[in-house]
């Protein structure tokens, strides 16, 4: 299969592994977030909640899919 984008090669990562790891990180930033209360602290949440957003969406709308060449994941189409 070949990315829509630039035409390299897809590889499949596992969806498993994609949906354990966002969400996992999306349960840390929400346990941080509940127990400190520190600007810094606040601003690393919304980080990590963001970074597990990206690897559920990669899962569910990627199917784990990703291009070698640009980096990227094409969006199934559905």
């Amino acid at each position: 299969m070949n990315c829509p984008a630039c035409g390299g090669p897809l590889t499949r990562k596992s969806r498993l592994r994609l949906v354990i790891t966002g969400s996992g990180i999306l349960v840390g930033a929400i346990l941080l977030l509940a127990a400190v209360h520190i600007l810094l602290a606040m601003l690393t949440a919304i980080a990590l909640g963001i970074m597990g957003f990206y690897f559920l969406t990669w899962a569910f709308k990627g199917g784990g899919w990703w291009c070698q060449d640009c980096k990227a994941y094409p969006l199934a189409r559905r």
